[in-house]
Formats: structure tokens, sequence, C-alpha cells
């Protein structure tokens, strides 16, 4: 019954974050999830605040588990096209080089930070790199990692964080569209495009309406959507399988691979087996995604709504700085790297880009389609193609990252790869895909 209960109340606030936001027009403009919006109220309402709804001591833990159902999704069915990798190295080169730039800068900074606010969980400048470069979900799902390693003070930060560069990839991003426009940048409009209402809330209209999946087998044996979830939990189990026989037949050092893992590494085994089988035809991606995504919305709203309110208001100020500093740093990489390493396009896969890897993918893609409304630049298809290869690595590091960031020399190893990253990538960028272009700020 408890477990019931504590859906429903889910259910009911991930509802009014949605009423409030088709409700509240500046939030929509912001593209504030309504899991956010949902779990914010349910914290006003619980017991930290109003004292009104009771929240159990579960729905805090509830994300343990949805987070392998998300990271599983995503890697599970993901199919790759090398010539595609190519047309589009200069876009992943950029993204890549910034998620080192993140990882760098924002440790470092979070660790200067430390000395003087004392009490911040370790390499909490790590947020950087979740918060900004994948958003809310991420976000949380990191954080949720760090809550079981005793630091649940992280889950507030990630999620401030989060809600900062969200807010910033617009408030920021419009501005350098007109920059661009204004100095030629940009291929397409002459001036940045309005978008329809229906892009930001309210009823699509019945043209734009889109299925969430395809059937894969007839609905008199198994409900489409049931069958997808057999080939997630078959990918879990895969991993949690191999884990007890490496822990049984081999060492005890299989106790330390984490849950979050378990079902990527069944997914990597699982898909090319089912591919080599041509059994892969019974897997829908995008219901798969659309799984992913309701996990998410959960996911979320359970851990926004288990906020320490005590905790937040004693590190607004740090976070503040934090903020200013990362969002100048990176601003200033977006650009000078988008101009310096893509050869055509560059304005254009600036600001999607800039969108994504400091909001998230829908503020990116919004940023885009006002400097590209018809959809003519080859950035969205980029976008797609630069989170796929990258992938192994985001993903791993939702999952690694906290490991790393809780060991006795954890800052050194996260500025380390983080340097590594940015020099790598933005090195093979400047070596041998240099365009010399210069920019002007003025």
């Amino acid at each position: 019954m408890k477990l019931l209960m504590d859906f429903m109340i889910l259910n009911l606030f991930l509802g009014l974050g949605w009423i409030v936001r088709e409700k509240i027009k500046v939030l929509q403009k912001i593209f504030m999830p309504s899991s956010v919006i949902g779990g914010i109220l349910l914290l006003i309402c619980g017991p930290q605040v109003l004292n009104i709804v009771p929240i159990s001591e579960m729905i805090g833990k509830y994300p343990n588990f949805l987070i392998i159902i998300i990271l599983t999704c995503m890697v599970f069915g993901s199919k790759l096209d090398k010539s595609r990798i190519r047309s589009y190295a200069d876009y992943t080169l950029v993204a890549a080089g910034t998620y080192g730039v993140q990882l760098f800068f924002g440790v470092g900074i979070g660790w200067i930070l430390t000395k003087i606010w004392t009490t911040m969980p370790p390499n909490w400048g790590i947020t950087a790199i979740y918060s900004f470069y994948a958003g809310h979900g991420a976000a949380g799902s990191a954080a949720q990692i760090f809550t079981e390693k005793g630091y649940p003070d992280f889950m507030g930060i990630a999620m401030v964080v989060a809600t900062v560069g969200l807010v910033a990839a617009l408030t920021i991003g419009m501005p350098l569209l007109n920059w661009g426009i204004r100095k030629g940048y940009c291929e397409f409009v002459d001036k940045p495009e309005k978008l329809p209402d229906d892009y930001y809330g309210g009823p699509l209209p019945k043209e734009k309406q889109t299925p969430i999946g395809l059937t894969k087998t007839s609905t008199s044996g198994i409900n489409a959507i049931a069958l997808q979830m057999f080939f997630i939990s078959l990918c879990i189990m895969v991993g949690y399988g191999l884990r007890y026989l490496g822990i049984t037949y081999i060492s005890d050092y299989f106790k330390n691979v984490n849950d979050l893992v378990l079902g990527i590494i069944g997914a990597i085994i699982l898909w090319p087996i089912m591919v080599k089988t041509k059994t892969d035809v019974y897997v829908d991606k995008k219901t798969c995604s659309n799984i992913s995504g309701f996990a998410l919305e959960y996911l979320i709203v359970s851990a926004v709504a288990t906020i320490s309110v005590d905790a937040m208001a004693a590190y607004i100020v740090p976070i503040a700085i934090y903020c200013v500093l990362m969002l100048a740093i990176l601003t200033f990489f977006y650009v000078f790297m988008s101009a310096k390493i893509c050869k055509e396009q560059w304005f254009e896969k600036m600001v999607n880009v800039f969108g994504q890897c400091t909001g998230n993918a829908a503020t990116g893609m919004t940023l885009l389609r006002c400097v590209d409304p018809k959809s003519e630049s080859c950035s969205g298809d980029a976008s797609g193609m630069s989170l796929f290869v990258f992938m192994p690595v985001w993903v791993g590091m939702i999952a690694l990252g906290p490991e790393i960031a809780v060991m006795p020399n954890g800052t050194l190893i996260l500025l380390a790869i983080g340097l590594v990253l940015m020099v790598v990538c933005y090195g093979a960028g400047l070596l041998f895909m240099n365009t010399h272009r210069k920019i002007s700020i003025k």
C-alpha cells in the first residue's frame, strides 16, 4: 500500500507541475521540466516546509533503480553509422573538448571554493559535467550515487546548478544569436526566427502529433511496451548475472561493480547477439527511449522533493560564484573553439552545442531553430551523432565519476581526465580542422 501511495503522490505532483507550467508562460520559455516544478511543489508541501503531504522514506530511494533503467535504455539498441561520424567530427570534437573544460575547470573551481566552504561534498565541482552537459536527469542520477556514499547534499547542489544552466542556456544564448546574426555569421536568417506557441506548451496541432513508438509484434501475444521492458530487464539481469558469476568464481573485487553499470554491460553484450541472430527486429528504439523518459520524470520529481533545504541555504553563495565563473569560461570556449574547428555552418553548430551542453537537448534545438527555422543546416544531425559517439564517456562518467570523486586522490584524477579530454579533442580539432577563422566580439 505504501508503494502505491508513493506512486500516486509522485504522479499527482508531476501532473501539478505540468499544470503550473502550462499556466505560467515564463516556465515554458525557459523549458523548465514539469518534473522539476512538481518536485519543488512536493518539497514545499512535504515535511521540510509546510508538512501537509506525507513523504515516505522510500521516495528518496526510488532513483536508485530508476537510473539503472534509464541508462540501460540509452545504450540498448543504439546503432553506429561510421560515415556520419566522419562527417560530423568537428562538432564532436568541440562538444567533447568542452566536456573536458567543464570537468577540469568545474572540479578546479569547486576545489578552491571548498577551501572556504569546508562542508561542501568532496569534488562537488564535478557537477558541471552532469548539471550543465546533460541537465537534471544526469545530475539526479550521479547525485544519487553520491547520496549512497554518504553525501546527500550533492543532490540539491546538482539540481540547483542544472536549473541555473537551463536558464542560462537561453538568457545567454539569445544575445549570442543576435550578436552572430548582426556579424553575419548565420547562414539561414537575418534575424532570430520566432517559434510557434505550441513549441513551448499547450496541445500540439494534429499534424504535429506523432506516435511514441512502434508495435513490433502482435498485441494478442504481448503488449508492445511490455515487450521492450522485457528486453531492458533482460539486459539488467545479464549484468547482474555476470557480476554474480564474477564474485562467485573469480574474485570479491566484482562486488565493487556498481549497480548503475550492470544494465549497460548487459546491453553491450545482448544487442550484438540480437543483431547477429536477427532478433533485433523486435526492438523499437523509440519505445525504449520513451521508457527511459518515463523513468526520468519520476527520478527527477522524487530527487527534487527530497533535497535538503537547510543545506541549500548554506551553500547558495559558493554555488552562485561557481555558476558565474563556469558560465563565463564555457561561453568563451563554445564560441572560440566552434569558430576555429567547425568547417561549415560553425555558428549554427555553436548555438546548438551551447544550448545542449549548458541546458539540455531541448534548449540546444530551440536555439538552433531560431537561426535555422527550416532545418537546412547539418547541426541537428551532427548533434545526434556526437551524442552517440560520446555516449560511452558521459554515461560512464555518470557511473564512475562519483566513485572517483570520493577517492583519496580523486581531485587529481578528475583534473587529469578533464585536461586530457580538453587537450586531445581541441588539439585534434585545431591541428586537423583549424579554419583560422577570425571572429569579432564587438
